[in-house]
């Protein structure tokens, strides 16, 4: 009985070596790479998937104002969130397995904000496209929340923010 004790807790400390040496390779300058890339070419899409319209009179773009209206309040959400990841970041000491999947899911709902936001532009008066639009921006900042507080909670961001960079 005392070997078989003895066999699992030397096999419970390899398999802590072994986790240890693989959230060595979790980098936080990675995490930010991928970030920056999803966050620029979802911005980059939004402003694409904007339609020309056809100019035939002086409201011409009166067509396209919910499109246009859509995508300023999406913009503006996706640089706050931008910023507020950039910033929430900095104060991450070590990155574990949790922190890389919420942010592989905050990034997933980023990457679906041209969707919704397309869907907003036209359709901005069905319930549905507004109960999608909504619910995108909710998980998203729901993830974010999530990112933000969960290193703090485990010790694995400085306990107290850096006032130089709030």
């Amino acid at each position: 009985m005392r070997t078989r004790k003895r066999y699992q807790l030397q096999r419970l400390m390899k398999l802590h070596q072994m986790a240890k040496k693989v959230y060595a390779y979790f980098r936080k300058d990675r995490i930010e790479a991928l970030a920056d890339g999803i966050f620029a070419t979802v911005m980059t899409i939004l402003v694409l998937s904007l339609a020309i319209p056809t100019i035939t009179g002086a409201n011409a773009l009166q067509g396209i104002l919910p499109d246009i209206l859509a995508y300023i309040i999406t913009f503006i959400f996706l640089g706050i969130l931008w910023i507020a990841h950039q910033s929430s970041l900095t104060h991450i000491v070590s990155i574990d397995l949790k922190i890389l999947w919420v942010n592989v899911l905050l990034l997933m709902g980023v990457a679906l904000i041209p969707f919704s936001t397309a869907l907003l532009g036209k359709y901005p008066l069905q319930p549905i496209a507004v109960i999608v639009y909504g619910l995108n921006g909710l998980a998203v900042s729901s993830l974010y929340c999530i990112l933000f507080f969960y290193p703090r909670r485990v010790s694995l961001a400085h306990p107290e923010p850096n006032h130089e960079l709030v």
